[in-house]
């Protein structure tokens, strides 16, 4: 059976083992919390970049007229069910265009109050769904103090359906 210097002289050991773990247990939170907060900074970074730029996603800028396209430039993976959308800055009318031909007004919509105009395919329009491949649509705008022949501008855009 141990004594009891024996049994302090082992204690001294442990705690001398036990501040050396301690300092490592220290620092290995200031490490972890050092690692997350370069990790957050730099998702801040990519989600300001990615908002802050002039282009809608990969592709060329927008007009200045245009405040969004969907689906979104050089899309690859779009549903053939899935809406074109344009929208634009309030004042504008719009016509749509589709692999060069015209989408018929009376097959989209547009919201005066919002300038969003859409089309979306289904029973009753010229298309049921947006043909698979690579595709290119056309939004042909104009001021609504305006006419199209006289004031109006393109922007065209493509994206590709699965």
């Amino acid at each position: 059976m141990a004594t009891r210097p024996e049994l302090l002289n082992g204690a001294a050991e442990l705690n001398s083992a036990d501040s050396t773990i301690t300092h490592a247990d220290e620092r290995a939170p200031i490490v972890a919390r050092i690692a997350v907060a370069l990790l957050v900074a730099g998702c801040l970074v990519g989600v300001v970049w990615g908002f802050g730029s002039g282009a809608n996603q990969t592709g060329k800028p927008l007009p200045k007229e245009i405040e969004m396209v969907d689906p979104v430039q050089n899309a690859l993976t779009v549903p053939s069910q899935s809406s074109i959308t344009v929208d634009l800055k309030f004042g504008y009318d719009a016509a749509l265009l589709l692999d060069g031909v015209e989408i018929p007004l009376d097959q989209t919509t547009y919201e005066k109050a919002t300038a969003v105009l859409r089309f979306t395919p289904g029973p009753g329009k010229d298309l049921r769904e947006l043909p698979g491949g690579l595709r290119s649509a056309t939004v042909v705008y104009w001021p609504v103090t305006g006419d199209r022949e006289t004031n109006g501008q393109a922007f065209s855009w493509t994206f590709s359906i699965n």
